[in-house]
């Protein structure tokens, strides 16, 4: 069977493989130049370096079929994403939770202790899933990320993003 594809991404560029590795005649179009969608990423002429065309990209998995596939077509390694920022000469981990919080506010409050207006109902709800009903606990969360957005973080071995050649 024929099949068209619109968009080499990600989901595209497997499943264009997919098919035709179950035989069907495939064509992949896409708007861009290359494949990858935003997981695009090309090596610097000047540098080396492999810079991420369309922002830095993690990808992650614990299911082991995905891992092993994605592992047929390129050595994969472990990796563990451990964002940290710091506000008023202190290390936190983000995103935001409970720990956060409590560290935060110097307090030890377990998620059943929680008051209705306070940060840890929206960490709480965020983390089931619940819509926020309550515009306080908006807020705070707002300001505890603002107070935390002052960190920038550094790409490329820890090179700051503005050594490198400009992207055209």
């Amino acid at each position: 069977m024929k099949i068209l594809l619109v968009g080499a991404g990600l989901s595209g560029a497997v499943i264009g493989r997919r098919l035709a590795q179950a035989g069907h005649d495939i064509t992949v179009i896409d708007g861009r130049d290359h494949i990858g969608g935003n997981c695009y990423t090309e090596r610097d002429r000047e540098t080396g370096v492999m810079l991420h065309v369309y922002g830095p990209h993690i990808f992650h998995t614990d299911d082991e079929e995905v891992w092993d596939y994605v592992n047929s077509f390129s050595r994969f390694l472990p990796y563990k994403n451990r964002v940290k920022t710091t506000s008023q000469g202190q290390v936190f981990s983000l995103p935001i939770n409970l720990h956060t919080i409590n560290q935060f506010y110097k307090k030890t409050m377990r998620p059943d202790e929680r008051a209705p207006s306070s940060p840890q109902s929206a960490i709480i709800a965020s983390k089931t899933r619940k819509p926020l009903r309550n515009r306080r606990s908006n807020s705070s969360v707002q300001i505890s990320t603002r107070r935390s957005s002052r960190a920038i973080p550094k790409s490329n071995g820890d090179v700051p993003q503005a050594n490198f050649p400009p992207q055209s």
